[in-house]
Parts: C-alpha cells; sequence; structure tokens
C-alpha cells in the first residue's frame, strides 16, 4: 500500500520554522503490510523488517565492500517529481567483486532538494563521515546525476549496510549486531565468499581498539527533546579546541539505538576543549552518545543515558555555496482540506479490497488522535502514481 502527496517546504523568517505548502514528497512506512507516505517521517515509527542472511546479502550483491561515506548529493530525476541521493564512498576492503576506482557512487531514495524534501523509510540511511560494509549492485533501475556513468544500489534496501561503531568495536544494521569486527564479521563475510578480502592500505581505517583520550564528566540537561532548538550542554576534557572533524553522535531513533546519528551541520553551537553546545537532532532517540575529538581518531562515550521523550521531524535545506552552514528547521503541517489536515483519495484498485481498507482506516484513526490532525479519506482516483498532481492518493 502506498500513501502519496507532496510536499513543499517554506520557511518562516520571524520564527524559522518550516510549513508544508504544497503537496510533493514520498516516505515509506510499514504497518500490516509495506505503506509509503510522501513527505512525512515518523521519528519514531517501529515499523518491521524483516532480516536477510549475510549469506543471503552477499548473494544477491553485485559487490560487497567497506567504504567511508565521504559525500552525499541530493538531486531531482529528469521529470522532477522524485529525489534521490549520490552518496560517494571511498572504499577500504573489497569482499566481493572487481573494483578498481578508489570511489564509487551509491544511489537511494530520498533527499532534499532546495525548499523540497524527500524522507523514505523504510531506507537505506547513512551520514558522512560513517564507516561499514555494504552490499550492492550496479545501478539499472534509478536515473543518477548527469556525468556519472556508473553507480550502485543496494538490492537488500535497509539491511544494504552494517554501520562500524568505533567506540564500542562493534557493527550493526537495523536488525542485528556483531560483537567485534575483525574477529566475528570479517570472518563469517569471507566464510561465505570464500576468499580474502581485498585492502586498500592508502585508505583503510584501522579496526582495533581506541583509547578513548577524550572524557565525557557531564551533561546538562539529561532529558531533553529533539529536533526543537534546544540546547545541550556537554563538558568534559579533550575534545580539542575547535570542531575540526570532531562531532557528537546520539542514539539513533530509527533503529532503537542500534546505530547513531551524528549531529547535523549546523546544530553544533560552541566547541571547546571541555565543553560542547549543540541542538540534538532530530533522529536522536533516548540512550548514550559519544563525541568524537576534533581529529576523529579518538572518542569518549557518555556514561549515562540521555533521556529523549520526543521529536520534531526537521529539514535542512542544501547548502549553497557547500561550505556555508544551514541549520536544519523545524516543519510544520498545514491545513491543506480547510478542516484541520489532510484528505486522502483513493485509488480505484486499493479501492476494491476491503480488508486492506480496513487496516488503512484503523491505522488513519490512531494518527488522528496521536496528531491531533484532522486525516480524512473522501473519493476514488484512477491511476495513481507518483507524479506532482496535487493528490494525496492511497495505492498500492
Amino acid at each position: 500500500m502506498k500513501l502519496k502527496f507532496f510536499n513543499e517546504i517554506s520557511k518562516n523568517k520571524k520564527n524559522g520554522s518550516i510549513r508544508f505548502v504544497k503537496k510533493n514528497m514520498r516516505q515509506k512506512l510499514l504497518l500490516l503490510i509495506p505503506v509509503v507516505i510522501l513527505g512525512i517521517k515518523q521519528i519514531n515509527a517501529g515499523c518491521p523488517l524483516i532480516n536477510v542472511s549475510l549469506q543471503d546479502r552477499i548473494n544477491q550483491s553485485e559487490i560487497v565492500v567497506e567504504a567511508k561515506v565521504i559525500n552525499k548529493n541530493p538531486y531531482f530525476n529528469s521529470k522532477e517529481n522524485f529525489i534521490y541521493t549520490a552518496q560517494e564512498l571511498v572504499i577500504t576492503r573489497i569482499f566481493k567483486g572487481n573494483i578498481t576506482s578508489g570511489t564509487i557512487v551509491l544511489i537511494t531514495e530520498g533527499g532534499v532538494v532546495g525548499n523540497k524534501a524527500l524522507n523514505v523509510y523504510p531506507n537505506l540511511n547513512t551520514e558522512i563521515g560513517q564507516t561499514g560494509i555494504f552490499f550492492l549492485s550496479h545501478n539499472k533501475k534509478w536515473e543518477t546525476l548527469p556525468g556519472i556513468t556508473q553507480s550502485y544500489f543496494s538490492p537488500i534496501g535497509p539491511l544494504g549496510f552494517i554501520y562500524y561503531d568505533f567506540n564500542k568495536i562493534k557493527a550493526y544494521d537495523e536488525i542485528n549486531h556483531w560483537g567485534n569486527i575483525t574477529t566475528e564479521l570479517f570472518p563469517k563475510i569471507i566464510s561465505f565468499t570464500n576468499k580474502n578480502e581485498v585492502i586498500r592500505e592508502s585508505e583503510t581505517k584501522k579496526h582495533g581498539i581506541r583509547r578513548a583520550t577524550p572524557v565525557i564528566t557531564g551533561f546538562s540537561p539529561d532529558s531533553i527533546h529533539a529536533g526543537t532548538q534546544e540546547v545541550l550542554t556537554i563538558t568534559g576534557t579533550d575534545f580539542g579546541a575547535t570542531q575540526g572533524s570532531g562531532n557528537v553522535y546520539f542514539a539513533n531513533a530509527n533503529d532503537g539505538g542500534a546505530t547513531y546519528v551524528a549531529a547535523r551541520t549546523g546544530d553544533i553551537i560552541s566547541w571547546s576543549n571541555t565543553k560542547i553546545e549543540l541542538k540534538v537532532t532530530s533522529a536522536a532517540g533516548t540512550g548514550k552518545f559519544f563525541i568524537e575529538d576534533n581529529s576523529a581518531n579518538q572518542s569518549a562515550l557518555s556514561s549515562n543515558d540521555l533521556t529523549i521523550p520526543w521529536a520534531h521531524l526537521n529539514i535542512q535545506y542544501a547548502n549553497n555555496p557547500p561550505s556555508a552552514v544551514t541549520s536544519p528547521f523545524e516543519i510544520r503541517h498545514q491545513d491543506i482540506n480547510g478542516s484541520g489536515g489532510i484528505t486522502w483519495t483513493w485509488d480505484t484498485d486499493f479501492n476494491l479490497n476491503d480488508n486492506a481498507k480496513a487496516a488503512f482506516l484503523r491505522a488513519l484513526e490512531n494518527w488522528r488522535c496521536k496528531t491531533l490532525i484532522n486525516w480524512s479519506v473522501s473519493g476514488v482516483k484512477t491511476n495513481a502514481s507518483n507524479s506532482k498532481d496535487g493528490d494525496c492518493m492511497v495505492y498500492y
């Protein structure tokens, strides 16, 4: 089942908030069956994913590599009705496939272009600076940026990326975790590929235990809301005189804290050797957080959990020029139907499935009660599609 509507984002110059003013984006959620919602992100969706074994991931992929995300470039397709993101990856190890270049381009769904944003869930989500294992194949299904002759996508979807937590020397995806990167994860992958990995010595990031020279001595407040411009103050030692390549990483609310999300560009307010002040990124959840120092070579983990009861979705405009710093902004729903919410329209085929309609209406009632937004359903339309037509569609 898919829910389609489009959102255009307008910044309020007085208070910095962002509002949906025209329908235009997509996002995936799971109810009883897969759902796609264009434009709204549920921070704690808790949607179930079906696990895929390591062996099956390897078998379904043309290449398996360890790589670091060094750049992300969102873009519209040629029809300008869908957004993709081109992610530049630096390869540090090759477990499967033949790759001669030092970098490759991974295409994923979603991103922010100008004042238009597309959030997709479930999705393969990464942050710039993250390192891990990618399960990829040549991209033949999605448009890529002009000038890029070869790109990749993940046939495994959200489980196509295993993220390294260098602070704990462990690896995670949205379902699983591995106790040690080099002694547990690597041998399992190699046992399924039946070949030793090729190490790119010039690019490889060391995976041994790293001594956490920085120390977190405290933080306040101990409970804070994410994505609301509230400021967290972290105190300690040896953070570095300036931010440099350092950052703060929070438990990821979208996977129950199995991985971490980095503070966004513009979140950091101040950084010194003994104190960091920042706004908590909207994807952050309750749990311990860690700091990488300004060399990004050493880290410190908080001894106590930071409590985040709830979060507001933020949007961050693409920087122009890229060196510019743009702070994330909160979004606001707008009254699209004149009755305090959004009116959905059934696609003809979906309208014929009474069980699917009943499941959707149960979910809609729950959303209505929880969000106090007047979601409603009215009418039937044929041939629903991902087009910029002003309709909010429910379809397969």
